[in-house]
């Protein structure tokens, strides 16, 4: 009965707060460390040719003199190499350098996996996870909902009081999990095969009313749906990830400042980073997709007499779009796609005015002498240290899981 009633409560107080939209602009001064220029592009595309040519055989994948004995590496085959990875008969030919640059001796065991038997393996693997969802799945994640919903309960209910850890981690808590325990999976379909209720891809989260009950935070999940489930894992790693790290951070890495200084901006990057680089940019992808499938509905002679929308001639979709990109006039490609009112106000908009103006504003109205400015003002100090603490957490958890310095780890990670 008492886990029933913590289950509902915070959907109870978030649909009490949120009942409009509106808008707010944060302006930081940072560096913007997410914009990629013509010449990296160019330098990525031409990459992504030589990768492209040696796949088909121009150049060998291994340099012969670093060839080792793949006997004890898993999947190891004599028989079914794919002949992407075998090396061409032109092998003497191609200058060492050339190999080098490829393959480094350490990832010679990659030119000898059975790629054909890992595929299958994989495949069979998928099918027994698939075979063994069941109620045991729902149990554990109605116990994440409930422990969610714990937190959010101590949270909102010792909000108005000094600023203190207990209230910071509980509110922190809420809203990291929200995220990476209960919206990832579900937005993924985890759930989609079980009976989980409302826990199901199409739908969850999806619209105002949704996001307030369902996940509330500053990412648009429509927008992150595109992003991240289709784009991301459709092209991990490669340049039309958007979440390519090694690229989004490249300014940062070269540029001419002290070591430490570099390690400064990461923390303070890692304090903001939902709202200031995460929100925009996957709802810039969104945007992306929905003028490219307006553009496929015109061709397909759909168009209904309206204006169809274009995306620029020269517009850099690599870049990434920060708050302070989407501020700067000169970015005009990039504003055409992202109305910085329309993101503001329907990206961050319900996240702002729920937390941040409907919590305070209710405890500062409460009547009986119990209200004031000092509880609205403890409320809003909490709230704001638990959105620096949980910011930190997914940066921590999530953002360096996605950096990568060398393409084999693609294969590992697997």
């Amino acid at each position: 009965m008492i886990m029933s009633v913590f289950r509902n409560v915070p959907r109870c107080c978030l649909m009490a707060l949120c009942f409009v939209q509106a808008a707010s602009a944060f302006n930081l001064a940072f560096n913007n460390v997410g914009r990629t220029t013509t010449t990296r592009t160019f330098r990525l595309q031409q990459q992504q040719q030589q990768r492209r040519r040696t796949s088909f055989g121009d150049v060998v994948a291994v340099p012969s003199p670093h060839v080792i004995d793949s006997s004890n590496m898993p999947y190891s085959s004599s028989t079914s190499i794919p002949s992407t990875a075998v090396p061409s008969s032109t092998s003497t030919s191609t200058s060492d350098n050339t190999k080098n640059n490829l393959l480094e001796p350490e990832d010679a065991w990659i030119a000898n996996l059975d790629y054909s038997g890992f595929a299958k393996e994989v495949s069979v693997l998928g099918k027994e996870l698939r075979s063994n969802t069941g109620n045991d799945d729902v149990d554990h994640l109605y116990k994440l909902v409930q422990w969610r919903n714990i937190a959010a309960f101590v949270g909102l209910s010792t909000i108005w009081m000094n600023p203190n850890p207990i209230t910071i981690i509980a509110l922190s808590t809420w809203t990291y999990s929200s995220w990476s325990m209960i919206a990832h999976h579900t937005c993924h379909g985890g759930y989609n095969r079980v009976d989980a209720g409302r826990y199901k891809s199409r739908g969850f989260a999806l619209g105002l009313t949704n996001r307030i009950v369902d996940w509330l935070d500053w990412m648009q999940p429509e927008a992150w749906n595109v992003e991240h489930n289709r784009l991301h894992h459709y092209s991990l790693n490669e340049g039309k990830d958007p979440d390519l790290v090694q690229r989004n951070l490249e300014d940062l890495r070269e540029a001419n400042i002290p070591v430490a200084l570099k390690y400064m901006k990461v923390f303070f990057l890692s304090t903001v980073w939902k709202w200031f680089y995460y929100a925009p940019n996957t709802y810039k992808e969104l945007r992306i997709n929905e003028i490219l499938k307006g553009q496929e509905g015109n061709n397909n002679g759909n168009n209904n007499k309206q204006q169809i929308e274009k995306l620029p001639e020269n517009f850099d979709r690599e870049q990434a779009a920060t708050i302070v990109a989407l501020l700067d006039p000169s970015n005009k490609d990039l504003r055409k796609v992202v109305k910085p009112h329309k993101f503001f106000l329907e990206v961050l908009g319900p996240m702002f005015i729920a937390r941040y103006v409907a919590i305070p504003s209710l405890l500062y109205l409460i009547p009986g002498g119990f209200g004031g400015p000092t509880i609205a003002t403890h409320a809003l100090l909490n709230l704001l240290a638990a959105e620096l603490l949980t910011n930190v957490h997914a940066f921590v958890t999530i953002v360096t899981n996605h950096g990568k310095k060398r393409k084999r780890k693609r294969l590992r990670r697997i």
